[in-house]
Protein backbone atom coordinates (compact mmCIF):
# COMPACT_ATOMS: atom_id res chain seq x y z
CA UNK A 1 0.00 0.00 0.00
CA UNK A 2 1.27 3.72 -0.68
CA UNK A 3 1.79 6.03 1.42
CA UNK A 4 -1.50 8.21 2.18
CA UNK A 5 -0.40 11.27 0.71
CA UNK A 6 0.52 8.97 -2.51
CA UNK A 7 -3.19 7.56 -2.46
CA UNK A 8 -6.12 8.35 -5.31
CA UNK A 9 -9.30 7.42 -7.01
CA UNK A 10 -10.19 7.42 -10.30
CA UNK A 11 -13.98 8.36 -11.22
CA UNK A 12 -15.67 8.18 -14.68
CA UNK A 13 -17.24 11.25 -15.29
CA UNK A 14 -20.51 11.42 -16.84
CA UNK A 15 -22.18 14.27 -18.88
CA UNK A 16 -26.09 14.79 -18.65
CA UNK A 17 -27.29 14.58 -22.00
CA UNK A 18 -28.07 18.66 -22.51
CA UNK A 19 -24.16 19.18 -22.34
CA UNK A 20 -23.28 16.76 -24.95
CA UNK A 21 -22.87 18.50 -27.88
CA UNK A 22 -21.59 21.44 -26.56
CA UNK A 23 -18.75 18.26 -24.91
CA UNK A 24 -18.56 16.95 -28.46
CA UNK A 25 -17.40 20.20 -29.85
CA UNK A 26 -15.16 20.94 -27.62
CA UNK A 27 -13.30 18.01 -26.45
CA UNK A 28 -12.16 18.21 -30.08
CA UNK A 29 -10.97 20.90 -30.66
CA UNK A 30 -8.09 20.51 -27.82
CA UNK A 31 -5.49 18.45 -29.24
CA UNK A 32 -3.82 16.45 -26.25
CA UNK A 33 -0.98 14.54 -26.30
CA UNK A 34 -0.36 11.45 -28.50
CA UNK A 35 0.49 8.83 -26.70
CA UNK A 36 1.10 6.54 -30.30
CA UNK A 37 2.66 9.15 -32.29
CA UNK A 38 3.69 6.26 -34.67
CA UNK A 39 0.30 4.40 -35.67
CA UNK A 40 -0.54 6.00 -38.78
CA UNK A 41 -3.69 4.44 -39.00
CA UNK A 42 -4.48 4.72 -35.62
CA UNK A 43 -3.74 8.61 -36.02
CA UNK A 44 -6.04 8.87 -39.13
CA UNK A 45 -9.39 7.20 -37.38
CA UNK A 46 -8.11 9.37 -34.56
CA UNK A 47 -8.96 12.60 -36.51
CA UNK A 48 -12.10 11.13 -38.72
CA UNK A 49 -13.85 10.71 -35.35
CA UNK A 50 -12.81 14.19 -34.14
CA UNK A 51 -13.97 15.68 -37.52
CA UNK A 52 -17.40 13.90 -37.04
CA UNK A 53 -17.45 15.47 -33.28
CA UNK A 54 -16.38 19.15 -34.30
CA UNK A 55 -18.67 19.42 -37.42
CA UNK A 56 -21.76 17.57 -36.17
CA UNK A 57 -21.32 14.51 -38.61
CA UNK A 58 -22.29 12.12 -36.43
CA UNK A 59 -25.32 13.32 -34.30
CA UNK A 60 -25.62 9.71 -32.69
CA UNK A 61 -22.48 9.59 -31.40
CA UNK A 62 -22.02 6.50 -33.03
CA UNK A 63 -18.23 7.14 -34.21
CA UNK A 64 -17.37 10.39 -33.21
CA UNK A 65 -14.71 11.20 -30.52
CA UNK A 66 -16.81 11.71 -27.58
CA UNK A 67 -17.65 7.73 -28.20
CA UNK A 68 -14.39 6.71 -27.73
CA UNK A 69 -13.34 8.98 -24.77
CA UNK A 70 -13.11 8.80 -21.02
CA UNK A 71 -13.39 11.30 -18.72
CA UNK A 72 -11.92 11.03 -15.06
CA UNK A 73 -12.73 12.90 -11.81
CA UNK A 74 -9.06 12.27 -9.74
CA UNK A 75 -9.11 12.95 -6.12
CA UNK A 76 -6.59 12.80 -3.74
CA UNK A 77 -4.83 13.96 -0.33
CA UNK A 78 -4.68 17.99 -0.91
CA UNK A 79 -3.36 20.17 2.17
CA UNK A 80 -6.78 21.30 2.71
CA UNK A 81 -5.11 25.30 3.32
CA UNK A 82 -8.01 26.95 2.10
CA UNK A 83 -10.02 29.78 3.74
CA UNK A 84 -12.99 31.34 3.54
CA UNK A 85 -12.90 35.13 3.93
CA UNK A 86 -15.23 38.08 3.37
CA UNK A 87 -14.45 40.29 0.79
CA UNK A 88 -13.59 44.06 2.42
CA UNK A 89 -15.43 45.77 -0.18
CA UNK A 90 -18.76 43.31 -1.16
CA UNK A 91 -19.18 41.19 2.13
CA UNK A 92 -18.94 38.63 0.10
CA UNK A 93 -17.17 35.56 0.95
CA UNK A 94 -14.15 34.61 -1.19
CA UNK A 95 -11.99 31.09 -1.36
CA UNK A 96 -8.65 31.96 -0.29
CA UNK A 97 -6.36 29.56 -0.86
CA UNK A 98 -2.68 30.72 -3.02
CA UNK A 99 -0.81 27.95 -4.96
CA UNK A 100 -3.93 25.50 -4.69
CA UNK A 101 -3.14 23.82 -7.84
CA UNK A 102 0.88 24.21 -7.85
CA UNK A 103 0.30 21.27 -4.93
CA UNK A 104 2.55 17.91 -5.67
CA UNK A 105 -0.43 15.59 -5.43
CA UNK A 106 -1.85 17.11 -8.80
CA UNK A 107 1.43 16.44 -10.58
CA UNK A 108 1.24 12.84 -9.69
CA UNK A 109 -2.60 12.55 -10.51
CA UNK A 110 -1.95 13.64 -14.24
CA UNK A 111 1.62 11.70 -14.40
CA UNK A 112 -0.65 8.13 -13.48
CA UNK A 113 -3.38 9.31 -15.72
CA UNK A 114 -1.18 9.94 -18.45
CA UNK A 115 0.32 6.11 -17.78
CA UNK A 116 -3.22 5.01 -18.07
CA UNK A 117 -3.88 6.82 -22.01
CA UNK A 118 -0.37 5.48 -22.83
CA UNK A 119 -1.14 2.12 -21.88
CA UNK A 120 -4.29 2.06 -24.41
CA UNK A 121 -2.66 4.29 -26.78
CA UNK A 122 -4.87 6.94 -26.68
CA UNK A 123 -4.81 10.97 -27.04
CA UNK A 124 -4.43 12.45 -23.52
CA UNK A 125 -6.34 15.57 -22.69
CA UNK A 126 -5.56 17.78 -19.37
CA UNK A 127 -8.03 19.60 -17.80
CA UNK A 128 -7.65 22.49 -19.78
CA UNK A 129 -8.24 24.88 -17.05
CA UNK A 130 -5.13 23.72 -14.88
CA UNK A 131 -3.00 23.37 -18.35
CA UNK A 132 -3.18 26.18 -19.64
CA UNK A 133 -3.90 28.26 -16.75
CA UNK A 134 -1.21 30.16 -15.09
CA UNK A 135 -2.94 29.75 -12.03
CA UNK A 136 -3.23 26.10 -12.37
CA UNK A 137 -7.10 26.56 -11.87
CA UNK A 138 -8.52 23.62 -10.19
CA UNK A 139 -12.41 22.00 -10.78
CA UNK A 140 -13.99 20.52 -8.09
CA UNK A 141 -17.73 18.69 -7.86
CA UNK A 142 -17.32 18.18 -4.34
CA UNK A 143 -15.99 21.16 -2.09
CA UNK A 144 -15.49 20.49 1.06
CA UNK A 145 -14.77 22.74 4.38
CA UNK A 146 -16.41 26.20 5.14
CA UNK A 147 -17.59 24.93 8.69
CA UNK A 148 -15.49 22.66 9.81
CA UNK A 149 -15.84 20.28 12.59
CA UNK A 150 -14.05 20.87 15.75
CA UNK A 151 -13.50 19.64 19.37
CA UNK A 152 -14.79 23.83 20.28
CA UNK A 153 -15.19 26.91 18.84
CA UNK A 154 -11.13 27.22 18.66
CA UNK A 155 -10.79 24.83 15.99
CA UNK A 156 -14.01 24.75 14.35
CA UNK A 157 -17.60 25.99 14.08
CA UNK A 158 -19.65 23.34 14.63
CA UNK A 159 -18.97 19.97 17.11
CA UNK A 160 -19.46 16.17 16.39
CA UNK A 161 -23.21 16.49 15.60
CA UNK A 162 -23.27 19.43 13.57
CA UNK A 163 -24.33 22.26 16.16
CA UNK A 164 -22.86 25.38 15.34
CA UNK A 165 -20.88 26.84 17.96
CA UNK A 166 -21.16 30.86 19.26
CA UNK A 167 -18.20 32.76 19.63
CA UNK A 168 -18.26 32.41 23.41
CA UNK A 169 -18.20 28.35 23.02
CA UNK A 170 -21.72 27.55 23.61
CA UNK A 171 -23.38 26.32 20.99
CA UNK A 172 -26.18 28.03 19.09
CA UNK A 173 -29.27 26.41 20.29
CA UNK A 174 -31.06 25.27 17.08
CA UNK A 175 -28.53 25.74 14.44
CA UNK A 176 -26.62 22.93 12.58
CA UNK A 177 -25.09 22.29 9.64
CA UNK A 178 -25.07 18.91 7.77
CA UNK A 179 -23.66 19.57 4.49
CA UNK A 180 -19.72 18.52 3.24
CA UNK A 181 -18.61 22.11 4.31
CA UNK A 182 -18.19 20.55 7.97
CA UNK A 183 -15.36 18.16 6.43
CA UNK A 184 -12.46 19.29 8.02
CA UNK A 185 -9.78 17.88 5.34
CA UNK A 186 -9.56 16.26 1.94
CA UNK A 187 -10.50 12.56 2.29
CA UNK A 188 -9.10 11.42 -1.08
CA UNK A 189 -12.26 9.75 -2.36
CA UNK A 190 -15.75 11.13 -3.55
CA UNK A 191 -17.61 12.30 -0.27
CA UNK A 192 -20.63 11.34 -1.34
CA UNK A 193 -21.06 8.64 1.24
CA UNK A 194 -19.35 10.67 4.00
CA UNK A 195 -21.99 13.53 3.55
CA UNK A 196 -24.76 10.90 3.83
CA UNK A 197 -23.32 8.94 7.00
CA UNK A 198 -22.48 12.29 8.73
CA UNK A 199 -26.07 13.70 8.06
CA UNK A 200 -27.51 10.46 9.36
CA UNK A 201 -25.86 10.75 12.50
CA UNK A 202 -26.98 14.16 13.10
CA UNK A 203 -30.13 13.68 12.58
CA UNK A 204 -30.12 10.39 14.74
CA UNK A 205 -28.71 13.05 17.03
CA UNK A 206 -31.02 15.59 17.17
CA UNK A 207 -34.01 13.31 17.23
CA UNK A 208 -32.57 11.45 20.21
CA UNK A 209 -32.01 14.96 21.67
CA UNK A 210 -35.67 15.61 21.24
CA UNK A 211 -36.89 12.86 23.25
CA UNK A 212 -37.65 10.83 19.49
CA UNK A 213 -37.21 7.43 18.60
CA UNK A 214 -35.13 6.67 15.36
CA UNK A 215 -36.63 4.42 12.84
CA UNK A 216 -35.08 2.89 9.94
Amino acid sequence: DRPLAERVTFEDLSLPLTYVDAARATLSAFLGKDTDPDDALDNLREFGRRVRDFGGFDPRLEGGALNSTVMYLIMGQDDAGGGVELDALTGEPTIVWPGAGDQDVFQRETALALSHATTLGATFIENPLWAFSPFHTLLTPHPLGGCPMGESHATGLVNHLGQVFQQDGTLHEGLYVTDGSIIPTAIGVNPFLTISALTERIAEGLITKLGGVLKI
